[in-house]
């Protein structure tokens, strides 16, 4: 399951999950996702497992981020 980080935070790592690539949610940086680091509202990239990675490799375009992954900027 994805994470959201920004890139100042960068790269996360999961004890239960290997992240593998990082990918721009639409609008970025100016998107709803925000950093999941305590402390950081900054625009997040996300960041796919190795599944995801495959299916995002195979046309995915839809993630969803493990519970309380993704803070979201609302209008």
């Amino acid at each position: 399951m994805s994470i959201a980080k920004c890139e100042g935070c960068g790269h996360p790592q999961g004890s239960k999950r290997n992240y593998v690539q990082a990918v721009r949610p639409i609008g970025y940086p100016d998107s709803a996702a925000l950093c999941n680091s305590s402390g950081c509202f900054k625009p997040a990239m996300i960041w796919l497992d190795e599944a995801e990675e495959r299916e995002y490799s195979a046309g995915e375009r839809i993630f969803m981020p493990i519970t309380g992954a993704i803070k979201i900027r609302v209008l």
